[in-house]
């Protein structure tokens, strides 16, 4: 098992040094020129403070030299400075990170439960009012843009019912508590503000349930699918035919052995969270990663783009390897060397 986890670890350096090179290459090979757009059009277009702006940023080196000094300086720790914040990316990463973290995970937890859930009642009424129902709500989850349906629940649930809060993470008339971890709802907690932390709890629901709703309907499907192929192996008509009671049934066999997939599914669904919250942080106004990377993507910080692909990437790639290790644990049969 250890020496499994230091070659996927080993791995996952390969692939971060991988994607500086894609993301370097991509990033630099755009046909636009920063200067203008933090110079503006008179600025820019005088040579001498071009020139200067150019040279403090490093732009008119060679490609290769602008990489060398990039993976040096990557390997110190600094991921650059920058253009938008004028601050160190990996601070930036660090102040923004929190939030993308805290509402990727209250999303997954709502896939985990409300689709396992509904796959698991779909594939024991299999056939029945509830199945047909949830596999009409779950081909509705999927197939509903996540920025599509944001802008549809704020406007119902906000601003025509008035049920949830608007965008943000805490309501704009409640004091904001001291940043200790950066997660807004441990932070009220630490703080002893509980009517803090409800409310950034209520806060959460809305883009949470927008960030979940194309992963529940997936993993509503695929834990029925599984879940039925399960049900129909030979060893649970054996084990209904000795007699086993159906709690006994369901829990020690039937799902031990059905929600594996979904467990895979899981990690492939954080990783799309990831991705997803660029769209729903804009829309909700939420003070995370996505939101940032929007930011800099449309003012052309290459050094912020970059910081924030290495970071998803490496997120992305640890909780694939924890879920494969978790495979351990729900199948004995599967051991790692």
């Amino acid at each position: 098992m250890i020496k499994y986890i230091i070659r996927r670890l080993l791995a996952i350096v390969l692939i971060m040094f991988g994607v500086t090179i894609i993301m370097f290459l991509v990033t630099h090979l755009v046909p636009t020129d920063p200067t203008v757009r933090y110079l503006g059009e008179k600025a820019a277009s005088n040579p001498t403070i071009v020139e200067a702006f150019r040279a403090r940023w490093g732009l008119d080196q060679p490609l290769h030299m602008q990489y060398f000094v990039y993976m040096k300086n990557l390997l110190h720790g600094d991921l650059g400075v920058s253009l938008t914040t004028r601050q160190n990316v990996g601070r930036d990463l660090l102040i923004y990170f929190p939030a993308t973290i805290e509402l990727a995970g209250a999303a997954i937890l709502i896939s985990a439960v409300l689709g396992g859930l509904t796959g698991i009642t779909a594939a024991w009424w299999r056939g029945k009012w509830f199945d047909n129902v949830a596999r009409a709500g779950s081909l509705l989850g999927v197939s509903i843009p996540g920025f599509w349906l944001g802008l549809i629940v704020l406007y119902i649930f906000y601003y025509r019912l008035g049920w949830f809060p608007g965008p943000g993470q805490l309501s704009a008339n409640l004091d904001v508590p001291a940043r200790i971890t950066g997660f807004m709802t441990i932070d009220c907690l630490v703080a002893g503000r509980f009517d803090l932390f409800l409310n950034a709890l209520w806060h959460l629901v809305l883009p949470a349930s927008v960030l979940a709703s194309f992963s529940s309907g997936l993993i509503a499907r695929t834990s029925r699918s599984s879940l039925l192929e399960v049900m129909q192996q030979d060893y649970i008509r054996t084990a209904k035919a000795k007699g086993l009671p159906t709690r006994t049934l369901v829990y020690k066999h039937v799902l031990r052995n059905g929600l594996i997939p979904t467990v895979t599914l899981l990690g492939l669904a954080f990783g799309s969270m990831l991705g997803g919250t660029v769209f729903v942080e804009t829309i909700f106004a939420w003070p995370g990663l996505g939101r940032y990377a929007y930011l800099a993507s449309t003012g052309l910080d290459f050094p912020a783009i970059t910081g924030v692909t290495l970071l998803f990437t490496f997120t992305y790639a640890l909780v694939n390897l924890l879920v494969d290790l978790m495979y351990a644990a729900l199948d004995p049969r599967v051991v790692y060397k």
